[in-house]
């Protein structure tokens, strides 16, 4: 990932999954991405660290085009 200010937006890019492929959860700080199809999952360490800091990745964009920002992530999560 980045710098971490507001200017820089880190995105997590899905080429071959759209967001109904994927479910969301928090492991303490820690996102965690779970591939349904295939059980695999994907790890964003520390990306609720700090809400405040623009910590983490800011988008999630999938092979549809849909994109997830911070808000639906934290929502989803």
């Amino acid at each position: 990932m980045g710098f971490a200010d507001q200017w820089n937006v880190d995105v997590l890019l899905f080429n071959d999954l759209n967001a109904s492929d994927v479910s969301l959860s928090r492991d303490g700080a820690d996102l965690k991405i779970l591939v349904a199809a295939t059980g695999d999952v994907i790890t964003v360490d520390d990306q609720f660290y700090s809400t405040a800091d623009h910590w983490g990745i800011e988008e999630i964009k999938f092979a549809d085009d849909s994109v997830m920002d911070r808000t639906d992530i934290l929502a989803f999560a």
